[in-house]
């Protein structure tokens, strides 16, 4: 839904390379001033093509996007005043981290002093202090990364673009990084506009996440509710780990589904779609929401199954259960509730109703995480 209040406006934009084939679909949505929003999807989704429209790299094929009151489809990339941190950082090698900050500035035609003023404020606000006189090749890659931020931030932009910035550090880095650019939003308050295909990244970091996938904003909403509530089946399987089961509708009303699931019998859901009666649909259950227990479970709606595999993953067992109808569920058990699951142990496993969301169409043949 779009509100002529927001900062960043998308109105019906659409995207094509070759005049035939559309990349970015009518997409519309709203941005809010000082909001931190991820474009989150698989590659070839869409969501980079969106952030090199707002940025001025690419031209839209139709529609307007709008920065404050200004549409932007006619203004040079250099005149929009918007801020852009790239996965490479694009720093000059053969400048120092202070040059590199000032760049910006100075080619805006700021005053040396004042471009000394802003450098050093931003180098402390980075936690870059003693750093001015290095070059790119000295730092780490936090580091450089942090000063690729800065450069972005010092000309005091309303608009900040990060095109997967942290998709060249390892993993230990890429977490810490993920926080130090959230504390980074908080503290300047600026509009951030992010992509990654990293779903923690995004929910970790944002305010709220555009999932997309073939052009199309599939569901646009807060982590919690992308990763409790998903609208689709797509959505469930792209953001953390899911078991999604085929069934069909056999009693529907006040917000809730009963879903007749082959070798299960009915399973009752919350309906997550607009399924009626007779309708194929997907149930949708988070490994961390099943519960298993060499008896019966207290979760309202249990079943009997075959431990079929147990992996130690760190913080908890990864436990694969063999259920009836050649079908599986994976199940994320904790330390403590783990200590008496054997591989080829009977037990009972089972979920409550309002962890198991009903989405519009099914799933395939099999149930499985995803």
């Amino acid at each position: 839904m779009i509100d002529n209040r927001d900062f960043v406006r998308f109105e019906n934009v659409e995207k094509s390379y070759d005049g035939v084939t559309q990349v970015v679909k009518g997409v519309s949505f709203g941005v809010a001033k000082g909001e931190f929003l991820t474009m989150l999807g698989p590659s070839g989704s869409g969501k980079t093509t969106c952030l090199q429209m707002i940025a001025g790299f690419q031209s839209i094929t139709s529609g307007e996007i709008f920065v404050g009151d200004r549409p932007v489809s006619r203004i040079p990339p250099h005149k929009r005043g918007i801020g852009v941190v790239f996965q490479s950082y694009a720093l000059f090698p053969h400048m120092t981290v202070g040059q590199n900050i000032a760049y910006p500035l100075e080619v805006r035609g700021v005053s040396r002093s004042e471009r000394v003023e802003r450098v050093q404020k931003i180098l402390g606000m980075m936690r870059l202090d003693g750093f001015i006189d290095r070059r790119p090749a000295e730092l780490s890659g936090g580091q450089r990364q942090r000063v690729a931020v800065a450069r972005a931030l010092v000309f005091n932009p309303e608009l900040v673009l990060m095109d997967e910035p942290l998709g060249a550090l390892d993993k230990q880095l890429r977490e810490a990084m993920q926080y130090e650019i959230k504390r980074i939003h908080e503290q300047f308050g600026i509009t951030t506009i992010y992509v990654t295909h990293d779903q923690t990244e995004a929910l970790v970091m944002s305010d709220r996440v555009a999932v997309f996938n073939d052009g199309v904003i599939q569901q646009l909403a807060p982590p919690d509710a992308i990763y409790e509530q998903p609208a689709n089946a797509f959505v469930a399987s792209f953001i953390g780990d899911n078991n999604l089961i085929p069934g069909r509708v056999v009693r529907a009303g006040n917000g809730s589904v009963g879903v007749e699931v082959e070798g299960w019998g009915t399973i009752d859901a919350v309906a997550g779609g607009t399924a009626a009666t007779g309708d194929r649909v997907t149930l949708s259950i988070r490994p961390e929401r099943v519960v298993v227990a060499a008896d019966r479970v207290e979760s309202g709606q249990c079943w009997p199954a075959r431990v079929a595999e147990v992996t130690y993953v760190g913080d908890h067992f990864r436990i694969v259960l063999a259920i009836a109808g050649d079908r599986s569920i994976v199940a994320k058990v904790g330390h403590l509730d783990s200590g008496r699951l054997q591989k080829g142990q009977s037990v009972t496993f089972g979920f409550a109703e309002r962890h198991c969301r009903c989405l519009d169409g099914a799933a395939g043949p099999l149930a499985g995480v995803n």
